[in-house]
Parts: structure tokens; sequence; C-alpha cells
């Protein structure tokens, strides 16, 4: 007996629970993507693009807007205008290195805690006297 091997949807690849993780096409929860097993034997990578690929993953425009839950016109349109996160394209295959995606998502944080003491706020009551000449 053959077993089927299940398709992932990459547009369910999500940035949950402090893990990456993708919608299991047969239950619906979310399943870490480090979990999922091959179906079928992989030939192993070279030692030297193993390592590469380790700390360089790289996510497709569609797996990029899942994982900054945006839609992918939103990154296209982002790059065209030259803003939003670092990408690589060759010719029309446009990819976004995962390390990127979460450093440019962390510095997008707002109201963000500041280790360092605030400056007091100076009020005073209406506009400022001017300086006699």
């Amino acid at each position: 007996m053959a077993v089927i091997p299940k398709r992932y949807d990459p547009a369910t690849l999500r940035w949950w629970g402090g893990r990456l993780t993708v919608d299991d096409p047969d239950t619906g929860r979310r399943v870490p993507v480090d979990s999922i097993q091959p179906t079928a034997p992989v030939a192993p990578l070279p030692a030297a693009a193993q390592a590469i690929l380790d700390e360089n993953p790289d996510l497709t425009r569609e797996q990029a807007a899942a994982f900054l839950r945006i839609t992918p016109a939103t990154l296209s349109d982002w790059a065209s205008k030259k803003r939003g996160p670092p990408y690589t394209d060759f010719g029309q295959m446009v990819r976004y290195p995962l390390a990127a995606l979460a450093e440019w998502r962390a510095l997008q944080m707002k109201n963000v805690v500041s280790t360092t003491e605030p400056e007091p706020v100076k009020r005073g009551r209406g506009r400022p006297r001017r300086e006699p000449v």
C-alpha cells in the first residue's frame, strides 16, 4: 500500500508561539514546520550547502506575506516603492530571507518599552514668552 504524501499549503505558514507553523491539511491544526517529516527519502545536501540553508532559509512572497500577516500584493507594492522588508530577486523569482524578515518585523514595533529613563516634559501655561531685547 502506497503512502499518499500530505500537501501543506505554503499560504498557511504562520509565526505562532515563537515557532514557524503551517496548518495540517487533515486536522486543520497548526503544526511546527520543523516537526514535519519528509514523506519520501531525500538525498542529503552537501555540508556547505546545508550550512548556508540552515543559516538563511528563504521564503516565497506568499510565505513571507503569511509570516507578516499581510497580502502578497502589499509586499509587491512595497517592493515597487522600495519599502518593506529586504528581498532578492532572480528574474521573476522573489525570495525573502527569513532572518531578514524577522529582523525587519522587529524594527517595525511601536511603543516598545525603553530601558532608559524618559526626559521629564516641561509644562508651562500658554505660549512661551519672548525674551526682552
